[in-house]
């Protein structure tokens, strides 16, 4: 059996539940776990702030700023 998901461990993620089409820095959650079970896909994700919370896969969004294959943004803090 096979199983797939939207999103991968590591990558960057916000909450569509904000009601808005891009996050602030401060709202931004990393995926830390993945769950399967027969009711679908959850996402354990942490806040930067520590907090760690469980989602469904239609709650998330990816951040389209990020690289999901190499594990990080493409520019750095100086916007380059």
């Amino acid at each position: 059996m096979k199983f797939e998901t939207k999103f991968g461990l590591g990558e960057i993620v916000y909450y569509t539940r904000l009601g808005h089409k891009t996050a602030k820095h401060d709202e931004f959650l990393e995926v830390v776990g993945i769950v399967f079970d027969k009711n679908g896909v959850s996402y354990h994700c942490r806040y930067p702030q520590g907090i760690t919370a469980v989602f469904a896969e239609e709650e998330l969004i990816g951040d389209p700023d990020f690289d999901q294959d190499k594990g990080q943004y493409d520019y750095d803090i100086t916007g380059n």
